[in-house]
C-alpha cells in the first residue's frame, strides 16, 4: 500500500489522458493495424498535475477533526477503485489488443461505463471511511425522501425522454398504433380505426406511412385494432389536452409513481432505506424500465397496478374492507390493459386470497368476495368485449386465424427475456442477478419474508411465462426486457434484500455496487 497512492495518480492521468484518444484501425498488406490520435503531450502533465491535486485533497480529508482520536484510514486503501482505470490503458498496449482484438472496444463508448463505475466505486469507499458525508439525509422523513424518489426517478425517465423522443426511436414500434386507437376515441367516439389512417391521423407524432394493425375485420365489418383499448382509454384524455408530448410527461410521472411506492414497500420489508434506494435504482435507473418509462406501451401503467396491488396484499396492514376492494379493482385492471396480463392478475388475486385466508382471520370469506366480485364483473364484461366487437368471447378474437403463443415457444422465449444479447435483461441489466441471490436470502429468513418471496416469484412467473409464450417473445420493434417490465419492480425487494445481507464494506457490497453502476453505465450509453 506505501507506493499505491502515487500509483492511483499515474494510472488516472494516463486514464485522463487516453480517454481524450482516438483509437481507429487502417488495412494494409499485412493485415489490419491500430492507429491512435493521442492528444499533446503537456496534456498528461496536466492531467497529472489535477490527479495530484486530488489526491492532495484526499490526504487532507483523512486528517481527523474535532476529535482526540489520531486515527486516520491509510490513504492507499482509499485509492483502490482508481486502479479499475488501468482497463483504459489496455487497447494502447503493444502485441495484447491485436491478438484479442474484443480488448479495442474498452475504447469506445465502454470507456464512460468504466468511468462511472470507478467514479460510484470510489464515492462509495468515501463514504464508508466517513470522508463523504450527506447529514441531512438523517433528517428526511420517510414522506420527504418518498418524494425525492419518486421525483428523481421521474426526472431520470424524464431527461431520457426528452433527449430520445419525436425521432425515429419514439414514436416507433406499436406506439402509433396505441396513439390512433386513442384519437379515434377522443375524435369519434369510437374504436374504429380505419378513417383515422385514411385521414392520416397519425402525422401528428410519427411521419412515416402507417398502416392499421388488424387480422381480422370485427362483427360489423368494421377495422378494430389488435392492440387492447385499456391503455388508449387512459391517454384519450390526455391526448386531447396536449397531445403526444402530454401523453409521454404523463407516463414518466407514472413511472415515479410506482418507483416511489415500490421504494415504500422494500422500506417496510427491509427496514433499510440504504436497501430500498439501492433496490428500487436497480429498477428505475436501468436500461429495461428506463426506457420504457415513456414508451406508450401498456408496462408503465401496469407495472404502476401491480405495484399497487402487491403493496396492498403484502405489505398494507390498513383496517376495514377497503384494502381488498382496491386489490380486486387493481387486478381488474390488468387484461383490459393487455391480454398477457391476465394470468399475472389471476395470481395476484390468489395471493389476495392467500393473506385472506392464511392465517385465517374473522371475515376472511368477505375479505375474498370483495376481491373476487369487482375482479370477475371485470372479467366478464372483458370477454364480452370481444364478443361485442369480434362475435367471439374469447381475448384471441382480434387475431383470427392466426396463433399467437405456444408452450413450445416458452423453451426460447423465457431464456430470450432474460439472456438474449438484444432483447434480454441480463445483458442490459446485470445487476438483476441479485433478485436470485436475494430471493433465496429471502427464503432462509423464513416467515413474512419467505411468503413475500413465494409471493414475487409466483406473479414475475406468471408474467414471464406468458410473455415467453408468445411467437414474437421479444416484441417486436422495441427496448430490451420491454415484455416483463410491468414486473419488474417487484424484484426490488429481492435485490435491496441482497444488498441489506452483505457486511457493509465487504467484498461482496463493492461487487453489488459494481453491477449497479455497470448497469447504469449501460444505460448511459
Amino acid at each position: 500500500m506505501r507506493f499505491a497512492p502515487v500509483l492511483a495518480v499515474l494510472i488516472t492521468a494516463l486514464a485522463l489522458y487516453f480517454s481524450r484518444a482516438v483509437l481507429d484501425q487502417i488495412l494494409t498488406a499485412d493485415g489490419p493495424v491500430r492507429v491512435a490520435l493521442l492528444p499533446a503531450w503537456p496534456a498528461l502533465a496536466g492531467f497529472a498535475l489535477m490527479s495530484a491535486l486530488g489526491l492532495l485533497w484526499l490526504d487532507r480529508r483523512t486528517v481527523p477533526r474535532r476529535t482526540a482520536s489520531a486515527a486516520r484510514p491509510p490513504l492507499g486503501s482509499l485509492v483502490l477503485p482508481l486502479f479499475g482505470l488501468g482497463l483504459l490503458l489496455v487497447p494502447y498496449l503493444p502485441v495484447l489488443p491485436d491478438r484479442l482484438p474484443a480488448l479495442q472496444m474498452l475504447a469506445g463508448p465502454v470507456r464512460a461505463v468504466i468511468w462511472l463505475v470507478i467514479g460510484f466505486q470510489l464515492i462509495w469507499v468515501l463514504w464508508q471511511s466517513r470522508l463523504v458525508r450527506a447529514d441531512w439525509l438523517s433528517r428526511r422523513n420517510v414522506a420527504q425522501m418518498t418524494t425525492a424518489v419518486g421525483l428523481g426517478a421521474a426526472l431520470l425517465a424524464g431527461t431520457a425522454a426528452w433527449r430520445l423522443t419525436g425521432g425515429v426511436l419514439y414514436p416507433a414500434g406499436d406506439e402509433p398504433h396505441y396513439l390512433i386507437i386513442a384519437q379515434s376515441l377522443w375524435r369519434d367516439g369510437d374504436l374504429k380505426i380505419e378513417n383515422n389512417h385514411k385521414q392520416r391521423d397519425y402525422q401528428e407524432y410519427f411521419a412515416n406511412d402507417l398502416a392499421p394493425h388488424y387480422l381480422t375485420r370485427g362483427a360489423d365489418l368494421e377495422i378494430y385494432s389488435i392492440h387492447p383499448i385499456g391503455m388508449p382509454v387512459l391517454i384519450a384524455p390526455l391526448y386531447a389536452a396536449g397531445g403526444y408530448r402530454a401523453v409521454v410527461f404523463a407516463f414518466v410521472m407514472m413511472a415515479g409513481l410506482a418507483a416511489a411506492l415500490m421504494w415504500t414497500v422494500v422500506l417496510r420489508a427491509t427496514h433499510a432505506a440504504g436497501a430500498a434506494t439501492f433496490g428500487v435504482a436497480a429498477v428505475a435507473a436501468t436500461s429495461p424500465f428506463l426506457f420504457n418509462a415513456f414508451a406508450v406501451y401498456p408496462e408503465i401503467p401496469a407495472a404502476l397496478v401491480v405495484t399497487a396491488a402487491f403493496t396492498l396484499i403484502a405489505i398494507s396492514n390498513a383496517p376495514g374492507l377497503r384494502r381488498w376492494v382496491f386489490i380486486g379493482l387493481a387486478a381488474a385492471a390488468l387484461p383490459w390493459l393487455s391480454t398477457k396480463y391476465a394470468p399475472m392478475s389471476a395470481v395476484l388475486v390468489m395471493a389476495a386470497f392467500g393473506r385472506a385466508f392464511i392465517p385465517r382471520a374473522p371475515g376472511a370469506l368477505v375479505k375474498a368476495a370483495l376481491v373476487a366480485v369487482p375482479y370477475g364483473l371485470s372479467l366478464a364484461a372483458w370477454f364480452y368485449f370481444f364478443y361485442a366487437i369480434w362475435g367471439i368471447p374469447l381475448p384471441q378474437a382480434p387475431y383470427g386465424a392466426l396463433v399467437q403463443t405456444s408452450p413450445r415457444y416458452l423453451v426460447f422465449g423465457a431464456p430470450g427475456l432474460l439472456f438474449d444479447q438484444e432483447y434480454g435483461l441480463l445483458p442490459y441489466a446485470p445487476v438483476y442477478i441479485l433478485a436470485l441471490t436475494g430471493l433465496w436470502a429471502m427464503w432462509r429468513e423464513g416467515g413474512e419474508s419467505r411468503r413475500r418471496a413465494v409471493e414475487v416469484v409466483l406473479i414475475f412467473a406468471a408474467l414471464l411465462g406468458t410473455v415467453g409464450a408468445f411467437r414474437i417473445w421479444w416484441g417486436g420493434s422495441a427496448s430490451p426486457g420491454r415484455p416483463i417490465v410491468s414486473g419488474l419492480l417487484l424484484l426490488a425487494l429481492p435485490v435491496a434484500t441482497a444488498f441489506r445481507e452483505a457486511p457493509t464494506g465487504s467484498a461482496r457490497r463493492a461487487a453489488q455496487h459494481l453491477l449497479l453502476w455497470t448497469s447504469v453505465g449501460i444505460a448511459g450509453i
